[in-house]
């Protein structure tokens, strides 16, 4: 709502309202603890029709290069920033419905998540803005939906960007980049070094087969065990 993404009208004749849900997300450290709730307020996609309520639906992604000053910040609610060209309309969610005028529906002017065109039109609003900034798009390396990368020779271009993005979108300041992706990353500057891992999840693992897993041994193979080329 503070995002401006609907609007209230008379439902249009002949158009399809389209329903929502509450989704709830539990987000977690590299340690496995938790570091917040999130509840997002999701269009059920599934439901709307090509060339009517969306159109092109394709959004690039981007993978991380080591060895320079890498930043990670979270655009809180992304999706919502991008306008929409399609019209589209949904009934008004459950606990948000206005007394008295429950028969009008929700115009959205802005993309929501659970939209086919939503990573899309998200991409295209981030893509403007940094091209805004003098910023040229590189063909291998893309954008990953709202975890952004900030990479950069120095410190003070990094912090040059982020003041730019924060005037744009609202964001979460999560420093150098410890955890990414379910990929926990400890770097070490001085010694040019980084570790990579996934405890957490392997950590998970372990607990959803600890029952089976009696009595657990530090190797993959028994060390004694004798392998052939054949073999």
């Amino acid at each position: 709502m503070d995002n401006n993404t609907w609007v209230l009208v008379t439902p249009p004749k002949g158009r399809k309202i389209l329903s929502s849900r509450w989704v709830f997300v539990v987000k977690y450290t590299g340690t496995g603890e938790i570091d917040r709730f999130k509840a997002r307020q999701a269009i059920k996609g599934l439901l709307h029709d090509f060339g009517i309520d969306y159109n092109e639906i394709f959004s690039p992604v981007i993978r991380m290069e080591p060895d320079l000053e890498v930043h990670q910040i979270n655009v809180k609610t992304a999706f919502l920033n991008g306008y929409l060209e399609e019209e589209t309309y949904m009934a008004q969610p459950e606990g948000f419905k206005i007394p008295g005028k429950e028969h009008v529906v929700c115009k959205l002017l802005k993309s929501l998540y659970g939209l086919k065109q939503a990573p899309r039109v998200w991409y295209q609003t981030l893509s403007a803005f940094l091209k805004s900034l003098g910023f040229l798009k590189l063909i291998k390396d893309r954008l990953y939906v709202d975890d952004l990368l900030i990479i950069a020779p120095t410190p003070a271009l990094v912090s040059e960007l982020k003041s730019a993005l924060k005037k744009r979108f609202s964001m979460s300041d999560l420093g150098e980049v410890k955890y990414l992706l379910g990929w926990s990353i400890q770097r070490d500057r001085k010694n040019r070094t980084i570790f990579i891992h996934q405890h957490k999840d392997a950590t998970k693992v372990i607990d959803c087969f600890s029952d089976y897993i009696p009595h657990p041994i530090a190797t993959p193979a028994e060390r004694n065990a004798k392998r052939s080329v054949s073999s």
